[in-house]
């Protein structure tokens, strides 16, 4: 889970999941109110989730029939939004992507 790099507070598991939907470039520390910046690694990861749709349509340019693809997304949601806020990682300042 993240920790705020100001007080050193570790952030509850659905503070974070209600900031993944928030699209600010920064998040507020629910314990000290410091404005927290997701590090440039935590982004990457998460953008490598964002990828995942894309694997739907290779499987289906292939010949999975659509019904595998419906079950394979309905397992792979659920598991990533309990894992996506487990990636991110938190700065006192915003890092460049590059």
């Amino acid at each position: 889970m993240p920790v705020c790099q100001h007080c050193q507070q570790k952030w509850s598991w659905t503070y974070t999941f209600k900031k993944l939907f928030t699209f600010k470039n920064h998040m507020i520390c629910p314990h000290c109110q410091h404005h927290q910046f997701i590090t440039a690694k935590s982004r990457r990861k998460v953008s490598l989730v964002a990828l995942l749709p894309l694997m739907w349509l290779l499987l289906s340019a292939i010949g999975v029939s659509a019904s595998v693809i419906v079950m394979l997304e309905l397992l792979t949601f659920p598991i990533l939004f309990v894992i996506l806020p487990t990636l991110y990682e938190l700065s006192n300042q915003e890092e460049p992507l590059w």
